[in-house]
C-alpha cells in the first residue's frame, strides 16, 4: 500500500474544505470520495468547533 492509497482521498478533502464549498459537481463513480470527505468535516467538527461545511454532491446527468 503506498501514500496515494491513502492519501488521495484526504488530499481531495482538503481541496474541497479550504473553499468551503457547499456544493461539489460529481459523477457516480467520485461519489464514495465525496462521502469520504463529508466523514473527515463532521468528524472535525465534532471534535473541534463547527467550522467546516459539509458539500453535498450535485450529480450532473
Amino acid at each position: 500500500m503506498n501514500y496515494g492509497f491513502l492519501g488521495y482521498p484526504v488530499s481531495q478533502a482538503a481541496d474541497i474544505t479550504f473553499c468551503k464549498a457547499s456544493i461539489v459537481p460529481a459523477g457516480d463513480d467520485q461519489l464514495p470520495h465525496l462521502e469520504l470527505t463529508r466523514k473527515i468535516v463532521r468528524r472535525y467538527n465534532e471534535l473541534y468547533k463547527p467550522i467546516l461545511v459539509e458539500p453535498q454532491p450535485l450529480i450532473d446527468e
